[in-house]
């Protein structure tokens, strides 16, 4: 956990960097659909490999360098096989449906924060959690838009939390 709010440190004053170049107005609506690798981390990734999934965004202007957003998707995490007094189980395979809103902050013409909470539908039984989600992000082209960024849920006291990567075409 540590190297994860490092890392994440290192990424915001790298951005902040950078924010004295001219900032992205942002102009119009924006729609992209994208795809997601997921690494589980911390008590997560005791019991589930690695999550791939999809998820829609909506962009809608709301100041000169702030996007508010809305996302929804579906992460599914394989499940991971252990031994228990001699026995081996395999945990099922753990769907999730997020539903966040947030805001982007952009510091460059391509470079953003992004910042999200919501609320995670889990499979298995596991019901709703909480769902937060801090990333920076960059726009490789005008249709091509990548970010990185840290998820968690949380409920009764369990966290499900990962790094991901999402990677999007811009309509």
């Amino acid at each position: 956990m540590k190297k994860i709010i490092l890392c994440a440190a290192v990424l915001a004053v790298s951005a902040a960097g950078v924010s004295a170049q001219s900032a992205k107005s942002v102009k119009k609506p924006v729609i992209s659909a994208g795809a997601e690798l997921a690494l589980p981390v911390g008590d997560f990734k005791e019991g589930y490999k690695f999550g791939l999934g999809v998820t829609a965004q909506g962009e809608y202007p709301a100041a000169e360098k702030l996007g508010v957003t809305l996302s929804a998707g579906y992460l599914s995490f394989s499940g991971k096989t252990f031994e228990f007094l001699g026995q081996k189980y395999k945990n099922e395979a753990q769907g999730i449906i997020p539903v966040m809103a947030g805001a982007k902050y952009y510091f460059a013409d391509n470079i953003y924060g992004h910042a999200q909470a919501g609320v995670s539908f889990f499979n298995n039984g596991v019901g709703a959690a909480f769902t937060w989600s801090p990333g920076v992000g960059i726009k490789a082209s005008e249709n091509i838009d990548v970010l990185v960024k840290y998820q968690s849920a949380s409920k009764d006291g369990s966290t499900a939390s990962f790094l991901g990567a999402r990677v999007a075409y811009t309509f």
